[in-house]
């Protein structure tokens, strides 16, 4: 007897299959759900796929925790439960943030004190590099000040070091450098003059500022300066667009107005006198050309004050040389208008023609005592010449050194002859008095005349 296989349960038919006999091989078929069969698998490379695993752990990991909570933390009645040493404790915090801190703090107290000595050594480096920048433009000017070029060399060391310092970095104290090293790095003149008032006004600072920067710097230089710092700040300051009421300079020099007075205007004609040596040589460097010898070159190691002193080739180049240098300034005294730049240094017209006049003799003067020294050589190497002619038809034969030998050298006294007039005094070698000049040898210094040398030695009281 057989019996109908019940239906499927989502609808379909089921198959009719006879009961199988004892003899026929068990062959069980089971019944396979259509759709589920054709249903398409999930890739479990899918982002899909991977999100439900990932849930499903979750879900597990969380029956687990609540497993063991229920069972005690998921210990056995008899274990011991362990101390936890993940964490510090309070007193290892405290000393681990102690340790930090100071760290911290070394390192900040120390990146503070590099900066400063940065800063302090850039504002050291603006004043040297502003006085730099005048040198090159004093190097460029002939006549007066070339004040554009001034001021553009100016204006560019201010613009470059005012990016360099710090925002917050005062700017007094770029002004203190540049006043310092101006007064005690360079000598005074209208390009420094200048050079001070542009400065104030490049930095943006304003009179009052600028005036209290002075009298600190007179007051309390930042290092030893020169003997000559305050001198200079005053006279820098005394021709600066300034209230002169202010400033306490003067105070703190020592001396009575007369005397800072006379000292002031001793500068402003120095300045001056510098700015006419300097016309007069670019103008025989125009003439010459730029390598050409000068007569300080000639007279240069021994100043013009011992021309005499100079050989006979040495005269003979210095001569044509400063008289050329000689007419050079007469054309320069004689030219109008007056050299520019008198007025800014406190001087009046007819002060500044003295000095161009006095300039004028200088260069006179020099020629003058070379022709004079020339002469003299030439007159005393004819009369050596005629003693040595006079000497050899004699038959005489006068010892060549200074110091003789033998029993005359022992008796032998050196003598001494000194001028009246000016007290120039000669030195003639020992043994050869009797070759004491010709008749017609005059004072190298004073002109005077053979007569007034007097023999002033120990052995002609």
């Amino acid at each position: 007897m057989t019996e109908p296989l019940p239906a499927a349960s989502d609808g379909m038919p089921a198959e009719s299959t006879p009961l199988l006999s004892p003899a026929t091989p068990h062959r069980i078929r089971i019944a396979t759900a259509l759709p589920l069969a054709t249903a398409p698998a999930i890739d479990t490379r899918r982002p899909t796929r991977r999100r439900y695993q990932r849930y499903e752990r979750s879900d597990a990991q969380r029956h687990v925790q609540g497993m063991d909570a229920a069972d005690g933390g998921g210990r056995h009645p008899g274990q011991q439960q362990e101390p936890n040493m993940a964490g510090p404790s309070l007193l290892a915090t405290v000393i681990i943030s102690l340790a930090v801190a100071m760290a911290t703090g070394a390192v900040g107290y120390f990146s503070v004190q590099r900066i400063r000595r940065r800063q302090h050594r850039l504002v050291e480096e603006y004043g040297a590099e502003m006085v730099r920048a005048i040198r090159y433009v004093q190097n460029r000017s002939v006549d007066g000040v070339r004040r554009d070029l001034l001021e553009t060399e100016l204006a560019e060391v201010t613009r470059v070091y005012r990016r360099r310092v710090l925002p917050w970095t005062p700017r007094a104290r770029l002004l203190s450098s540049f006043f310092f090293h101006l007064a005690n790095d360079t000598k005074m003149s209208l390009t420094c003059v200048e050079a001070a008032r542009l400065a104030p006004r490049l930095l943006r600072c304003s009179d009052a500022e600028t005036v209290a920067v002075l009298n600190a710097l007179a007051a309390s230089p930042p290092r030893k300066p020169a003997g000559t710092l305050l001198s200079k700040l005053l006279f820098v300051a005394e021709r600066m667009p300034l209230d002169r009421s202010s400033l306490r300079i003067r105070d703190k020099m020592g001396y009575g107005p007369e005397v800072v007075d006379s000292l002031l205007s001793s500068m402003a004609e120095t300045c001056y006198r510098d700015m006419i040596e300097a016309k007069q040589a670019a103008l025989l460097k125009e003439k010459r050309g730029r390598s050409a010898t000068t007569a300080a070159n000639i007279y240069g190691a021994y100043g013009r004050r011992h021309i005499s002193l100079l050989t006979e080739p040495r005269l003979q180049q210095l001569v044509p040389l400063s008289d050329e240098e000689a007419q050079l300034a007469e054309a320069l005294a004689q030219s109008e208008p007056l050299l520019p730049g008198y007025a800014d240094l406190g001087l009046s017209e007819e002060a500044a023609r003295k000095l161009v006049q006095a300039a004028t003799d200088a260069k006179r003067q020099i020629h003058t005592e070379a022709v004079q020294a020339l002469a003299i050589k030439r007159r005393m190497s004819v009369q050596q010449l005629q003693d040595m002619l006079r000497d050899a038809s004699e038959g005489k034969q006068r010892p060549s050194n200074d110091r003789e030998s033998g029993d005359e050298g022992k008796g032998a006294v050196r003598h001494r002859y000194e001028c009246q007039r000016c007290g120039y005094t000669i030195f003639p070698a020992v043994g050869r008095e009797w070759k004491f000049y010709g008749d017609d040898f005059v004072c190298p210094q004073c002109q005077a005349p053979k007569s007034q040398f007097k023999d002033v030695s120990e052995s002609n009281p």
